[in-house]
């Protein structure tokens, strides 16, 4: 049997809802009513989670109430909530109420629409202005729409008319408004937690309405991307900065069938790439990647997205391209100068050893014959002939395999291998003049780019030989503070380098300026060419450690 004090005449509590039943008992002498409660069990599985959950807890509750009656209604009907322990503090006026929520943030406050000389709502008011996030729920003597409207619009969280409130009514209000505060401060804390991810990621987050193409959100990082503000996005249009759009497959899409597309709710999941002008002038690439946004019903309503800058990617993309183009074309080049390198040597071969071999084996033969005859004179100036015959194919198997790979270079090194090298040129060119200056020593120069150094400078002192018509020539080798450095220069009739060096233009003859390029990443080493047409060509190899490794 439970008890509540209620003022004669109180426009307060009446006892029973619902299920509850309520005895009132008037005693003689005395101004009170005594109820006897008969409730029902508060027995829902939310709340029996909600009183598991905080059973162990004592849960802060701040009543402000003018009136001491009420205040011990509420005290006992509290005490009335099985499994669950509170601390009440009372305040009976808004200042100390006010007072009490500054120095101690309660878990609920449970709120007297009507206050001696003051309203109720002006707390609620102050809380908001103040930014004190504790759940409201307000009381009062009348159940009045006006008034639970003017609560939930003031802030607060349930409304309870004091006619109609019980210990279970109470009990479900508290829960709710705890679950409903944890909840919003959950969704404050993501969305701050969004807003964070949004304003400082390098992405750019939007949401674009298809009614009107235009972005209802846009993350501030577009300005990092693009150089305008969200706000200048939106007056000039997005669309605007767009040069070209490219599927996953790389199609290039016209933007008026992308529209078309988005708004007729068939592209679903977009993905594509948009090449972009920048505030700078700059070009950029940025990634696109959203889904359909819907409203309840199902009905299209935009898109949901995010830019990403992927220039970067797209210029390794490019790169890896090109150098797989350039791959294959130094590949086809080598099959063709593999050909013509066998072709050369059949033909040196068969016009020079095969003619001598047989000038030999006849003049031999001459002499076998005169000796079955007795003719020793015969038979010397047979043998005599065969000399210089022997000489010129001996010559001829050496220039042979010193094109194929110099004994020199293995048996003297990298400087005699080179002097040796311009010593050929000036024999074989009446012009240029080369001059050969050797800075290095033997011992400077690392064992595994020797081989690379020789065919670098051999290919580079051929093409002036081919292609230069220059008056003077100069090979270099030295060191410098940062390695190891390799010039080949002439003041010929040049060319534009800008497409050669970069390898987008083919070589003139054969494999020229990409085998020394290639062979000198391979080795780990730097290739730059510098030419003009009238004004002669320059190329300077540069390594920077010894570490290199042989192509």
């Amino acid at each position: 049997m439970g008890y509540w004090t209620i003022p004669r005449g109180h426009r307060g509590f009446a006892i029973g809802s619902g299920r509850e039943t309520t005895r009132l008992e008037g005693l003689q002498g005395r101004s009170v009513f005594l109820a006897e409660w008969h409730g029902s069990s508060l027995s829902s599985r939310s709340r029996e989670e909600w009183i598991s959950a905080m059973e162990h807890e004592k849960l802060r509750i701040l009543l402000v109430e003018d009136d001491e009656d009420d205040y011990l209604l509420i005290k006992d009907m509290l005490s009335r909530i099985p499994g669950r322990r509170f601390a009440l503090e009372w305040a009976d006026n808004c200042e100390s109420a006010i007072a009490a929520l500054r120095k101690d943030c309660p878990d609920i406050c449970l709120l007297d629409y009507r206050l001696s000389g003051d309203d109720g709502m002006y707390i609620l008011k102050w809380a908001r202005q103040h930014d004190c996030r504790v759940p409201f729920i307000v009381l009062t003597g009348w159940g009045d729409y006006t008034i639970d409207l003017r609560a939930m619009q003031e802030g607060a969280f349930d409304y309870i008319a004091k006619i109609e409130a019980t210990p279970s009514l109470l009990e479900r209000s508290i829960r709710y408004a705890i679950g409903r505060m944890k909840a919003e401060e959950a969704l404050r804390e993501s969305e701050e937690r969004f807003r964070f991810m949004a304003e400082n990621s390098g992405d750019v987050l939007y949401r674009l309405r298809y009614d009107s193409m235009r972005y209802d959100y846009l993350s501030p990082s577009i300005k990092i991307l693009t150089g305008y503000s969200p706000e200048e996005i939106d007056s000039i249009g997005f669309s605007s900065l767009v040069l070209r759009i490219e599927t996953v497959r790389k199609k290039i899409v016209p933007p008026a069938l992308l529209k078309e597309r988005r708004l007729a709710g068939i592209a679903g999941e977009h993905k594509a790439d948009y090449l972009i002008r920048t505030r700078s002038g700059s070009f950029k690439w940025l990634s696109d990647h959203s889904v359909p946004w819907k409203d309840r019903a199902g009905s299209l309503v935009g898109s949901i997205g995010i830019l990403a800058d992927i220039t970067e990617r797209r210029s390794a993309e490019d790169a890896i391209l090109e150098s797989e183009k350039q791959l294959r074309l130094l590949s086809a080049k080598l099959l063709n100068v593999q050909e013509m390198e066998r072709t050369r040597l059949a033909r040196n071969l068969h016009d020079t050893i095969g003619q001598s071999l047989a000038a030999v084996k006849y003049g031999v033969e001459n002499a076998l014959e005169a000796k079955g005859k007795a003719r020793a004179k015969d038979m010397a100036l047979s043998l005599e002939s065969v000399v210089p015959l022997l000489q010129d194919l001996i010559d001829s198997v050496r220039t042979i395999y010193m094109d194929l790979r110099p004994t020199i270079l293995d048996d003297f090194g990298i400087v005699a291998a080179l002097e040796w090298l311009c010593r050929e040129f000036r024999a074989s060119q009446s012009s240029p003049n080369l001059e050969c200056r050797i800075r290095a020593t033997e011992e400077m120069i690392p064992a595994a780019l020797k081989s690379v150094i020789f065919r670098i400078a051999r290919e580079a002192l051929d093409n002036i030989a081919k292609h230069s018509n220059a008056w003077h020539a100069m090979l270099s080798l030295g060191t410098t503070n940062s390695g190891i450095e390799l010039e080949v220069s002439d003041d010929g009739i040049g060319f534009e380098a800008e497409g050669a060096a970069s390898g987008k233009i083919p070589d003139r003859d054969g494999l020229g300026i990409s085998s020394m390029r290639e062979r000198t990443r391979l080795s780990g080493g730097s290739f730059a060419l510098r030419s003009q047409e009238g004004k002669g060509t320059l190329v300077r190899v540069c390594w920077s450690d010894g570490k290199q490794s042989s192509p």
